[in-house]
Protein backbone atom coordinates (compact mmCIF):
# COMPACT_ATOMS: atom_id res chain seq x y z
CA UNK A 1 0.00 0.00 0.00
CA UNK A 2 2.65 2.85 0.97
CA UNK A 3 4.40 1.65 -2.33
CA UNK A 4 1.55 2.74 -4.27
CA UNK A 5 1.28 5.94 -2.42
CA UNK A 6 4.69 6.69 -2.97
CA UNK A 7 4.58 6.78 -6.17
CA UNK A 8 1.11 8.66 -6.36
CA UNK A 9 3.11 11.42 -5.15
CA UNK A 10 5.59 11.58 -7.50
CA UNK A 11 2.81 11.62 -9.61
CA UNK A 12 1.18 14.86 -7.89
CA UNK A 13 3.03 17.50 -9.94
CA UNK A 14 1.19 15.60 -13.46
CA UNK A 15 -1.98 15.53 -12.21
CA UNK A 16 -2.08 19.29 -10.94
CA UNK A 17 -0.96 20.20 -14.28
CA UNK A 18 -3.58 18.33 -16.38
CA UNK A 19 -6.28 19.86 -13.73
CA UNK A 20 -4.57 23.21 -14.51
CA UNK A 21 -4.62 22.40 -18.25
CA UNK A 22 -7.41 25.23 -19.39
CA UNK A 23 -6.31 27.80 -16.75
CA UNK A 24 -5.51 31.19 -17.86
CA UNK A 25 -2.27 33.18 -16.61
CA UNK A 26 -0.96 30.21 -14.26
CA UNK A 27 1.96 29.96 -17.27
CA UNK A 28 4.97 29.97 -14.29
CA UNK A 29 2.71 27.28 -12.33
CA UNK A 30 2.72 24.93 -15.08
CA UNK A 31 5.96 25.26 -15.96
CA UNK A 32 6.88 25.01 -12.34
CA UNK A 33 4.86 21.97 -12.10
CA UNK A 34 6.87 20.09 -15.60
CA UNK A 35 9.84 21.14 -14.06
CA UNK A 36 9.83 19.80 -11.06
CA UNK A 37 7.39 16.36 -12.57
CA UNK A 38 10.57 15.66 -15.11
CA UNK A 39 13.01 16.47 -12.35
CA UNK A 40 11.05 14.56 -9.40
CA UNK A 41 11.82 11.58 -11.90
CA UNK A 42 15.30 12.09 -12.53
CA UNK A 43 15.79 12.11 -9.18
CA UNK A 44 13.68 8.91 -8.43
CA UNK A 45 15.84 6.92 -11.23
CA UNK A 46 18.67 7.91 -9.82
CA UNK A 47 17.45 6.60 -6.53
CA UNK A 48 16.90 3.47 -8.64
CA UNK A 49 20.67 3.49 -9.65
CA UNK A 50 20.05 3.80 -13.02
CA UNK A 51 23.74 5.42 -14.52
CA UNK A 52 25.10 4.11 -11.34
CA UNK A 53 25.38 7.55 -9.38
CA UNK A 54 24.23 6.46 -6.02
CA UNK A 55 26.69 4.51 -3.54
CA UNK A 56 27.20 4.28 0.08
CA UNK A 57 29.21 6.90 0.47
CA UNK A 58 26.52 9.66 -1.18
CA UNK A 59 23.30 7.97 -0.64
CA UNK A 60 22.09 11.06 1.77
CA UNK A 61 23.01 13.43 -0.45
CA UNK A 62 20.66 12.02 -3.14
CA UNK A 63 17.92 11.48 -0.37
CA UNK A 64 18.47 14.82 0.91
CA UNK A 65 18.12 16.46 -3.25
CA UNK A 66 15.43 14.13 -3.83
CA UNK A 67 13.36 15.46 -0.70
CA UNK A 68 14.18 19.00 -1.83
CA UNK A 69 12.38 18.43 -5.38
CA UNK A 70 9.58 16.30 -3.93
CA UNK A 71 8.04 18.49 -1.28
CA UNK A 72 8.42 22.45 -1.46
CA UNK A 73 6.59 22.60 -4.83
CA UNK A 74 3.44 22.13 -2.85
CA UNK A 75 3.96 25.89 -1.41
CA UNK A 76 5.40 27.17 -4.62
CA UNK A 77 1.98 26.16 -6.57
CA UNK A 78 -0.08 27.34 -3.77
CA UNK A 79 1.51 30.59 -3.45
CA UNK A 80 1.20 30.92 -7.31
CA UNK A 81 -2.03 30.12 -7.51
CA UNK A 82 -3.00 32.49 -4.62
CA UNK A 83 -1.36 35.40 -6.79
CA UNK A 84 -3.27 34.49 -9.24
CA UNK A 85 -6.42 35.06 -7.24
CA UNK A 86 -8.44 38.08 -7.78
CA UNK A 87 -7.93 40.68 -4.81
CA UNK A 88 -11.42 41.20 -3.73
CA UNK A 89 -11.02 37.47 -2.81
CA UNK A 90 -8.19 37.71 -1.19
CA UNK A 91 -8.82 40.76 1.05
CA UNK A 92 -12.24 38.74 2.16
CA UNK A 93 -10.71 35.42 2.96
CA UNK A 94 -8.21 37.52 5.01
CA UNK A 95 -10.57 39.65 6.62
CA UNK A 96 -12.45 36.70 8.05
CA UNK A 97 -11.11 34.75 11.38
CA UNK A 98 -9.34 31.65 10.32
CA UNK A 99 -11.39 29.74 12.58
CA UNK A 100 -11.06 25.82 10.87
CA UNK A 101 -14.76 25.10 12.24
CA UNK A 102 -16.19 28.21 9.97
CA UNK A 103 -14.02 27.51 7.55
CA UNK A 104 -15.39 24.07 7.25
CA UNK A 105 -18.64 25.35 7.73
CA UNK A 106 -18.90 27.16 5.04
CA UNK A 107 -17.68 25.06 2.49
CA UNK A 108 -20.61 22.34 3.17
CA UNK A 109 -22.75 25.34 3.17
CA UNK A 110 -21.69 26.43 -0.44
CA UNK A 111 -21.77 22.20 -1.59
CA UNK A 112 -25.08 22.17 0.05
CA UNK A 113 -26.29 24.77 -2.14
CA UNK A 114 -25.05 23.87 -5.52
Amino acid sequence: MAWGMGFAVQMAPLFVLVALRSASGLRWLKALLAANFVAKNIFLAVMFRVGDLVSHNNIGLWQRVCAAAMYPWIAIAHWLYWLSLPRDACEAASAQEPNVRNVLQRSFESAANS
